[in-house]
């Protein structure tokens, strides 16, 4: 982007933005806080490219892009928020193909839905990042974590 040959990105949600439970282990309460810290800064950069139009290198607090930029979201809070935080740890082959298949689908029907706007219009709503329970349907089921 910093040599102006994009102006869209596509950000792939594979981290939950919410739970639909409450952690109880000190382990599950460990790990949301760590998904909690990693969502703010996912928020914030968020926020700061839809509202100036930049991109920030947060190791150098440079700026590195300030042309305006059109950004969509594939996102996974559909299905992963109904995971427990330990099925990020879950190395078996057949929760491995779920999540494959989950992802597959998400991207699948954004691009049936949204593909045409790349290079055109921000396709983001803001609602799937910031109130993900009220867009729970759209876009959801993205595999990863």
């Amino acid at each position: 982007m910093d040599d102006g040959g994009a102006a869209d990105i596509l950000i792939v949600q594979n981290n939950p933005i919410a739970r639909s439970q409450l952690p109880h282990s000190v382990a599950d309460i460990s790990n949301r806080a760590t998904e909690v810290a990693f969502n703010v800064s996912f928020i914030r950069e968020v926020s700061a490219i839809q509202h100036l139009g930049a991109l920030v290198d947060e190791e150098q607090g440079e700026q590195v892009h300030v042309a305006p930029v059109r950004l969509h979201l594939i996102s996974g809070n559909g299905t992963l928020s109904n995971l427990d935080i330990s099925s990020k740890f879950n190395l078996e082959w057949p929760f491995i193909l779920q999540m494959h298949d989950a992802g597959r689908e998400a991207a699948s029907r954004w691009l049936d839905e949204r593909a045409d706007q790349v290079g055109v219009r921000s396709t983001l709503e803001a609602q799937a990042i910031y109130y993900p329970e009220l867009d729970a349907g759209a876009g959801a089921g993205a595999a990863g974590h």
